[in-house]
């Protein structure tokens, strides 16, 4: 299965809703498989109430989209019973530091991405240096396995380029040289597993990877801190236990030593009057009699100390686990069962040893890899710094998420849903108008319905028809509502407030300053390498018409400037729109095919195509019905 995204996908099946359970398992499984991917990460990357969809793929595999990102794929290979979590580009553009790293010459990353395989003679070894005796090997990727995951990065840059598996054991690559192809690749950037995402990359990871490995450190350090205090109270527990049997046993050992004493004094008396000859056996029982005294004054003695509760259990130069570990045991073991209480298996449990450093995580970028020009951050995440804390007094507080709903549809109505587009189905209202809407909000959480009141976006629909009056819903068959009217005279909606939006200019940033880039394979395969043509029509239409009896948007003039209308195309804006797409010919064979969305369409369709594919405003025209400019 290495290698399996070199050619087009072969899917089996339609794209599958994941169960819950499924999505609990997996979770567990990436927190097993790769400990120093933190809780907090996790949930970051993939929320707990996320959409998550399957794909199957050829040869028993499975693509597993979460929120539309295709984040991590599993395989099934013959000889393991249970199949295998692996995290694609996507997910360790966001937490890279979760798996060793294998460095490469600048150059080499073009070279895998175009296809080729990895020599020993592209990747960066260290020697081994002198007095020191561990091999290059050891002194450059540390122990490994055969088969053990590895993630290929450029040399002085962070980025993931490929995820790998060493098809040598360590022992072998010492004895064979540095020499020959020692990684299979088994995902690498452009590759048809990227391609089923958009295809961007971050200049830096998306998370907080020091915040992340601090807190696998002190997950790791509570379950520590958890054991050694165990393992103390059952020493305690032994010691009590040696303690009663000794006040138990004592005072029997006590009485027989006294009378063993008694014997000697009275046969010492014997010898020395000269009534008793002794023999060998006699003298050696005299000569024992102040040993024998001085053991039992320490018996008496340590029992009169147990009875008066004088002496400890464990010995007093036994540093206590507090001391030790630089903590607070409560604090350890407050931090360990919330950890245990999330569900997830901590670092501790899948038996992992965090070193004082966490060198195999490399963070420092300073090159452009040859795919995008990414700014470069010093520094390497280490478990052993402090993280610096940053000041949140400033910030304010998020929404609610009923207030988040609340605005959500009153920046959608009083923005994108003008009376000419009613009715409108609600699945359509919410993918394209209140979800966009939400993203607009200043000091708003990620919308999510789910975590309101209401559950449901019909269900609070319908509160905003019957109890509150702002609009009118009708049901026209079982699941199916349309939103018919919206009273626009109504306090809720006149209580809109652009101080609810954001500015153009915070729109523009991006969360944590991170900025994403389209990779040139990605660009190439959707067909977003936009071109301005050298001849034929220099405007993208969009017009609205009257055809069969139907509102149609017709886009035409896309394949003059390089965007190919073929059925990811097709998919995307039916998926955006949930209404029928199709091509026509144009009866002007200079505009070539035409896209045709039913319904109307017009600045929702051109947002599309420029987010999609980064087309300047200046080449697109809109026009109305009856061909009037409007833009």
């Amino acid at each position: 299965q290495l290698a399996m995204f070199r050619t087009p996908l072969k899917k089996k099946g339609s794209l599958t809703s994941v169960k819950s359970s499924e999505t609990r398992k997996l979770r567990s499984s990436l927190r097993t498989r790769f400990p120093l991917l933190s809780p907090d990460q996790l949930d970051e990357i993939w929320p707990k109430h996320a959409s998550v969809n399957c794909q199957k793929l050829q040869k028993h595999a499975a693509l597993y989209f979460i929120n539309d990102v295709p984040l991590i794929f599993t395989t099934y290979p013959t000889h393991v019973k249970e199949a295998i979590v692996w995290p694609t580009l996507y997910f360790l553009h966001r937490a890279p530091q979760i798996m060793p790293t294998i460095s490469i010459y600048d150059g080499v990353g073009v070279k895998l991405i175009k296809g080729a395989d990895l020599f020993m003679p592209g990747v960066v070894v260290k020697a081994a240096g002198e007095g020191l005796s561990r091999s290059w090997v050891t002194a450059t990727f540390g122990s490994f396995s055969k088969g053990d995951a590895v993630v290929i990065v450029e040399e002085n840059n962070w980025m993931p380029l490929a995820l790998a598996v060493w098809n040598v054991s360590a022992g072998e690559l010492e004895y064979r040289g540095k020499t020959g192809q020692s990684h299979d690749l088994l995902h690498v950037l452009d590759d048809y597993l990227w391609l089923e995402g958009d295809g961007k990359v971050p200049d830096a990871p998306v998370t907080d990877v020091e915040a992340a490995l601090q807190q696998v450190k002190d997950a790791v350090q509570a379950q520590q801190a958890i054991a050694a205090a165990a393992e103390r109270a059952e020493s305690l527990h032994l010691a009590e236990q040696a303690q009663q049997a000794f006040v138990a046993e004592a005072p029997k050992q006590i009485k027989r030593k006294q009378k063993a004493l008694r014997t000697i004094v009275k046969l010492a008396g014997e010898v020395a009057s000269g009534e008793v000859v002794p023999d060998d056996d006699q003298l050696a029982k005299i000569a024992r009699q102040s040993e024998l005294e001085t053991e039992i004054e320490e018996l008496q003695t340590r029992l009169a100390r147990i009875e008066a509760g004088q002496e400890p259990l464990l010995p007093d130069d036994e540093p206590v686990i507090e001391q030790v570990l630089g903590m607070d045991h409560s604090e350890a073991a407050c931090l360990a069962a919330t950890d245990t209480l999330n569900g997830d298996a901590t670092a501790a449990e899948a038996n992992v040893n965090i070193p004082p450093e966490a060198s195999n995580v490399n963070i420092p970028p300073e090159e452009s890899n040859g795919v995008a020009d990414l700014p470069s951050t010093s520094g390497s995440p280490s478990l052993g710094d402090d993280v610096p804390g940053t000041d949140t007094s400033d910030e304010s507080p998020l929404l609610p998420m009923d207030e988040v709903l609340e605005r959500s549809v009153v920046v959608a109505l009083h923005d994108s849903v003008a009376n000419s587009d009613l009715p409108l189905l609600l699945s359509t209202l919410y993918a394209t108008h209140v979800l966009p809407a939400s993203r607009k909000l200043r000091n708003a959480p990620p919308l999510n319905v789910k975590q309101s009141s209401w559950k449901k976006f019909a269900a609070y629909m319908n509160h905003l028809d019957v109890e509150v009056r702002l609009l009118e819903v009708e049901a026209v068959k079982a699941g199916v509502q349309l939103l018919k009217r919206v009273d626009r005279t109504h306090s809720l909606y006149l209580n809109y407030d652009d101080a609810w939006l954001l500015t153009e200019d915070e729109l523009t940033e991006v969360d944590d300053g991170v900025q994403f880039q389209t990779t040139a394979g990605a660009a190439k395969a959707q067909g977003t390498g936009f071109v301005v043509p050298k001849r034929g029509p220099q405007k993208i239409v969009i017009e609205q018409k009257r055809i069969a009896n139907k509102n149609m948007t017709i886009v035409s003039a896309l394949g003059n400037f390089g965007i190919a209308l073929d059925d990811e195309l097709k998919r995307a804006v039916a998926k955006r729109f949930s209404v029928a797409v199709s091509y026509a010919e144009s009866p002007d064979a200079s505009l070539g095919k035409l896209l045709r969305v039913q319904g109307k369409y017009l600045d929702e369709l051109a947002e599309l195509l420029q987010q999609r594919y980064n087309i300047p405003k200046r080449y697109m025209t809109i026009l109305k019905a009856k061909g009037k400019k409007k833009r």
